[in-house]
């Protein structure tokens, strides 16, 4: 895969020349996602980092590493070895990259991720952890979303092939206020029954198995037999329709997991 350059984005210059990062304190990767629409510019996303408050940030440059579109492409934001803005106390360790969307995780973009990750471990010469915004951020946040936080949980994997996201229906999942890092007041999330395939069904297949220790099943993206008897464990546990589908009431139950 090819990484799009600065210029190949039209990138602004930062205000001032930046701090650098050894590979040897770099420890990870800390995903993101940029919680607006999937067809918003890198640009844009570097105009509002820049601009003073109350129009933006105030940085002095686009605050990622890197960030992703949802057809796969890959752009160059502060680059490898430059001190990201994305995680407050844990910019030096940690790269930043940006999933652009909004709880969103197409297979292309997922699988630009997962290269990207790989193409960072031969840099660093070593394994890289992954973590989710919300894991290290100080403020409860959504970011980078349940979808995308199952996906990182779950072992980043790439799926086999496009999927059609069979038996999927958006939904609104209400939630109480939050009380713990990683819950949010609302979030859009699909149900799923059996037959379903997708990003959605493996982060649901993350969370079932880090809410059941002990009793995993493959995350695969595919919601078959044995998704559908470990959803019903998750659903007699919290006390909800032990019915198999994971529609609101076993979202608002699994996604409270991660955290």
């Amino acid at each position: 895969m090819e990484i799009i350059s600065r210029a190949g984005w039209g990138a602004a210059p930062p205000k001032i020349i930046p701090e650098t990062v050894p590979w040897s304190a770099r420890v990870g990767v800390i995903y993101h996602h940029s919680g607006k629409a999937a067809s918003q510019t890198v640009r844009a996303i570097q105009r509002y980092h820049m601009a003073e408050p109350p129009d933006g940030r105030g940085w002095n440059d686009i605050g990622y590493n890197f960030l992703i579109d949802q057809s796969g492409r890959i752009y160059q934001g502060r680059g490898w070895t430059v001190l990201g803005a994305h995680v407050e106390h844990h910019n030096t360790p940690w790269l930043g990259v940006c999933i652009i969307g909004n709880d969103q995780l197409s297979d292309a973009a997922a699988t630009a991720a997962r290269w990207l990750h790989e193409d960072a471990e031969r840099r660093a010469g070593r394994r890289l952890d992954a973590k989710g915004h919300r894991d290290l951020a100080d403020n409860v946040t959504t970011c980078p979303g349940d979808i995308i936080a199952g996906w990182v949980h779950s072992g980043m994997r790439a799926m086999p092939a496009p999927s059609q996201s069979m038996g999927q229906t958006p939904v609104t999942v209400p939630v109480s206020a939050p009380t713990t890092r990683g819950q949010v007041p609302m979030v859009h999330l699909p149900t799923l029954r059996h037959g379903a395939t997708g990003m959605p069904v493996r982060a649901a297949q993350a969370l079932a198995n880090i809410k059941l220790a002990g009793a995993d099943i493959p995350v695969d993206g595919v919601y078959g037999t044995a998704t559908e008897t470990q959803i019903r464990r998750v659903q007699r546990a919290a006390g909800v329709a032990a019915d198999g589908i994971c529609g609101p009431a076993t979202w608002t139950v699994l996604r409270g997991v991660i955290g």
